[in-house]
């Protein structure tokens, strides 16, 4: 018998009664004639559409949510589920494939290239994890290829946007429905899985001890593992393949049914899936709500897998603050030569062999002159060199700061909360709203990871899913204002990508001032970059005031964060990537990782930006897309070495 606390279940029945409200509410909608329907299309659009949406939301976020319970049990991680392991945008990018491989794809066909994709994601995340996949390394290998997988997956919508055009409205996480035949195949395959997962309960409760505690007790570890692993992944897929992608329900459900009470693998399991059923349902049920609010009709819906990021990351946040995550330690890139002068010297040449590069790269085109063609390039090489600087010399601060390798502006959310900023500030109207939203956006995302990770005792595990809800809750209302249809849309949607090829010699300046003062500013903080990883206590001995010295480090990384994020958009790798790159090569302390990440962080970006010049000229590929493409695999290779 599951007990449930007082508040958490008062919460979890006002979230039943609401999402039934809503459900009711959506219902009552559809028979109103002020609605605007027809009775007898009243009636077909509620047994047709309506009904058969809300059996999808409830198996979907049921499966989701028991998908995520057994990735966690199998992997010992808490903050494993099909979005964060990168499942679900690896069933995505082969669907897509598929889609243009084909003119249509069978239900069941689109289900084996989804499953196979999220396969071939997960393999590598694991892959990539080793050893570490109990600890936050396992979070961030599955958001670099989560990153990978959208940027090939935009690339693609450039390339092909007619061709895709129907992908582009699945893969938002559309529960629209025609017909019951996706509720009926999902229940179908629901009743075939459940009972398999029921007959492996021991065996997964067997996890909860080490591989080779398994093995005492005659368990075979591998067999266990796959079999577990690959239904859970089937559970995703078969979501995504229907739906489009759903995410952050698979990782809210399962802290939800731990909130409310239960403690046993066989109480989870009967818990989760309800939890997610709840969630899926309350955020469609919100989705038709604001879609009915917005447009006056009925059958005009927002798509759910929008919202989702958005409830499921207010939940995550508030269950971070009120009970402690496990966690495990983080483990950073091991430094193998120390040579920081030489390290900062081979970074200086290849940043300046790449600018030479990207500014005299064929200066003899017809109708232009050599200095017409300096006069377009400069601006986005300096934009792009600058951004560069900010956001490294922000990654290595925050990690210093934090104690955490793998925490940077992206994975900490600070990149997308200055995203967020700076559309309200587009919305507010005025270049100064742009800037100031941008740094107050990203100090705000700051101020709330930091707040959670003291609860947390900055342990890396809820530091890093802090940062996730947060950088998911900003991209999620940044893609409602996308869909919103506003005129500003198209700019947002445009900025978003990164496209250097936008910048003007005025704002390209603006930030080579901005990258340049915090340059300036940097050797002023390494005395307290080298004092607070010791800990409050030795700081305090050593004359420093952590509080004062956290203070200004946060409003110096925010600064930048926002500079930056103005100036190429969200979507970046560099200040993750940069001080890792920096330690490979050599750089010890935060003084030479600094230069030498800065350096790192500027080439990568001017990369981006001149392969997107050349790569589909006379058309330019956003330099934030390209961005992620360069500098993920390389991470990726980084991580590798920890093996």
């Amino acid at each position: 018998m599951i007990r449930l606390p007082l508040w958490p279940g008062l919460a979890a029945a006002g979230a039943i009664l609401l999402a039934v409200g809503l459900t009711l509410a959506s219902i009552s909608a559809a028979r109103d004639p002020a609605g605007g329907l027809p009775p007898d299309f009243a009636a077909q659009w509620i047994t047709l559409s309506l009904l058969p949406r809300i059996w999808v939301a409830l198996l979907s976020g049921g499966a989701l949510g028991l998908s995520a319970l057994v990735f966690q049990q199998v992997l010992r991680n808490p903050l494993a589920e099909p979005a964060t392991l990168g499942v679900l945008s690896g069933a995505q990018l082969g669907i897509t494939l598929a889609t243009m491989a084909a003119v249509s794809l069978d239900p069941a066909l689109r289900e084996l290239v989804g499953l196979a994709g999220g396969l071939a994601a997960l393999g590598l995340v694991i892959l990539l994890a080793g050893r570490n996949a109990a600890g936050p390394a396992l979070l961030v290998a599955g958001l670099v290829v989560s990153l990978v997988a959208g940027s090939v997956f935009v690339l693609l919508a450039l390339f092909q946007q007619e061709q895709l055009r129907a992908v582009f409205v699945w893969a938002s996480g559309n529960l629209a429905q025609n017909g019951s035949g996706d509720a009926r195949a999902l229940a179908l395959r629901l009743a075939l899985l459940a009972p398999l997962l029921l007959l492996l309960l021991r065996g997964l409760a067997l996890f909860a001890l080490s591989d080779a505690g398994v093995r005492g007790l005659g368990g075979n570890v591998v067999a266990l593992r796959l079999l577990a692993l690959g239904l859970a992944t089937l559970l995703a897929t078969m979501v995504t393949a229907r739906v489009g992608v759903i995410g952050f329900v698979g990782l809210a459900a399962p802290l939800i049914a731990a909130g409310l009470g239960a403690g046993s693998l066989r109480a989870r399991l009967l818990l989760t899936p309800v939890a997610g059923a709840v969630l899926l349902l309350l955020a469609d049920g919100v989705a038709q709500g604001l879609g009915r609010l917005f447009s006056g009709r009925v059958t005009t819906v927002l798509p759910t897998g929008v919202l989702t990021p958005v409830l499921g990351a207010v939940i995550l946040l508030a269950l971070l603050w009120l009970r402690r995550i496990p966690d495990r330690p983080g483990q950073a890139l091991a430094t193998r030569r120390r040579h920081p002068p030489r390290a900062v010297a081979l970074a200086l040449l290849v940043l300046l062999a790449a600018v030479i590069f990207s500014l005299c790269e064929t200066l003899h085109l017809p109708g232009l002159s050599p200095a017409e063609l300096w006069q377009g390039r400069w601006p986005r090489v300096l934009s792009a060199v600058s951004a560069g600087v900010m956001l490294a010399l922000a990654g290595v601060v925050i990690q210093a700061t934090t104690g955490n390798p793998l925490a940077s502006p992206e994975s900490l959310g600070l990149s997308p909360g200055a995203g967020l900023g700076i559309v309200a500030g587009l919305f507010a109207g005025g270049a100064a709203g742009l800037l100031t939203g941008a740094v107050a956006g990203a100090l705000l995302a700051f101020l709330l990871v930091m707040l959670i990770a003291a609860r947390n005792r900055f342990a890396p595990g809820p530091l890093l899913l802090a940062g996730v809800a947060i950088g998911t809750f900003a991209a999620a209302m940044i893609s409602l204002v996308i869909a919103s249809g506003d005129p500003r849309a198209v700019i947002v949607l445009a900025w978003s990508m990164g496209p250097t090829y936008r910048a003007e010699p005025a704002g390209a300046v603006t930030g080579a001032v901005a990258a340049l003062a915090g340059l300036m500013l940097f050797p002023l903080l390494l005395r307290w970059l080298r004092i607070l990883p010791l800990g409050a206590a030795q700081a305090r001995a050593l004359g420093a005031r952590p509080a004062v010295a956290r203070a200004v480090l946060m409003v110096y990384v925010a600064v930048l964060t926002g500079f930056a994020t103005l100036a190429v958009g969200p979507i970046s790798f560099a200040g993750l990537m940069a001080p890792h790159l920096a330690r490979v090569f050599g750089a010890a302390g935060p003084g030479w990782q600094g230069v030498c990440a800065a350096a790192w962080a500027a080439t990568l970006l001017v990369a981006a930006d001149l392969a997107g010049r050349l790569i589909w000229f006379p058309y330019e590929i956003p330099a934030g897309v390209l961005a992620s493409l360069l500098g993920a695999p390389l991470f990726l290779w980084l991580i590798g070495r920890r093996r």
